[in-house]
């Protein structure tokens, strides 16, 4: 494995060489409350004594929500976006600014958790670590906004024969130290300068769902770790956007669209990625298992949802990227 020293820390003293610069960067599209309260959270970092700059880029929000986040947040460096360019496309602008600016970390954030007391403390440490080297991508720990007892994600595993990608629900057993996973939720991802410089950005093809993945997998084959750090944690309103942003009386439209998504950048993912065997294996059962859902919600009568699982399917098989297309009334 090749992985050139890192600008934070030196293996032969043990000790940081510098204090690493870190960007935060999180994306608004159309979520001035979700945006406010990570923001407030991180606020509170801050009058704790965390040093770091962070940036909104705001997804072509038409709700006025870029105007009350510039207003209630002067620190924050507000980024406006003409079109919406989806999580990978809004992440890769904030990521973009950050390495322009010096950062040696750029940590993304979804817009919809907020960070717990020590947060940022957590994070930095893990990757000031001489021991944590290797690693390229960190995450934490996230738990349920209604119930932060219970874990919606301790780092991301992957089985490409099978074609499948979830979060670990439980912590390792391993105390405070780094433990490595397949992938970082892209919820909480903090990529080291050098990672990016090896291995480039988000793929925005694939727009929302499984870019984080794709990163991490990528990375991985570049000799990067991707690892938890059991230390930080945070909360986490799942699909708090995707529900927001959906047309009323559609039978939960949004889910829909997350279903496209993640059953056609699954395709792409296991074709960049997979054996000739995983290929194989793994495109028959994605397959297989999403022509059943489509026969459930074919029998459902959740016509909407039929149209965009077959065309999830028809995608994915055409290696097709972009946004996803337009449900009809």
């Amino acid at each position: 494995m090749v992985v050139s020293e890192k600008a934070i820390g030196s293996r032969a003293t043990g000790q940081p060489d510098r204090v690493a610069r870190l960007v935060v960067a999180t994306i608004n599209w159309n979520g001035g409350d979700d945006t406010a309260a990570c923001l407030d959270s991180l606020a509170r970092e801050r009058a704790a004594g965390s040093d770091f700059e962070c940036i909104v880029v705001d997804n072509a929000s038409d709700d006025g929500s870029p105007q009350r986040l510039a207003a209630e947040f002067p620190w924050v460096r507000m980024v406006c976006l003409d079109t919406n360019r989806g999580f990978a496309g809004g992440g890769n602008e904030g990521i973009r600014i950050a390495m322009d600016e010096g950062a040696d970390l750029v940590l993304l954030l979804n817009n919809d958790t907020a960070v717990e007391p020590g947060f940022i403390c957590a994070m930095l440490a893990a990757a000031d670590d001489p021991d944590n080297s290797e690693y390229g991508i960190f995450t934490s720990v996230i738990t349920e906004w209604e119930d932060p007892d219970r874990i919606w994600s301790a780092g991301g595993a992957v089985h490409l024969a099978t074609c499948t990608i979830g979060n670990q629900r439980r912590l390792p057993a391993h105390g405070a130290a780094v433990v490595r996973c397949d992938f970082a939720t892209g919820c909480c991802m903090m990529i080291r300068r050098q990672t990016i410089a090896d291995v480039g950005v988000m793929d925005e093809s694939l727009f929302a769902y499984v870019e984080d993945v794709e990163l991490s997998l990528r990375a991985a084959r570049a000799g990067w770790w991707t690892g938890l750090v059991p230390g930080a944690s945070m909360r986490h309103r799942i699909s708090s956007s995707m529900r927001r942003n959906t047309l009323a009386g559609q039978g939960g439209l949004g889910s829909a669209t997350q279903h496209y998504y993640n059953i056609r950048n699954r395709y792409i993912v296991l074709r960049r990625y997979g054996s000739a065997s995983e290929k194989a294996l793994g495109l028959t059962v994605h397959t297989l298992r999403h022509v059943g859902l489509l026969l459930g919600q074919l029998l459902l009568g959740r016509t909407n949802k039929v149209a965009m699982t077959a065309r999830a399917i028809a995608d994915g098989v055409r290696m097709r990227g972009g946004p996803a297309p337009a449900v009809r009334r």
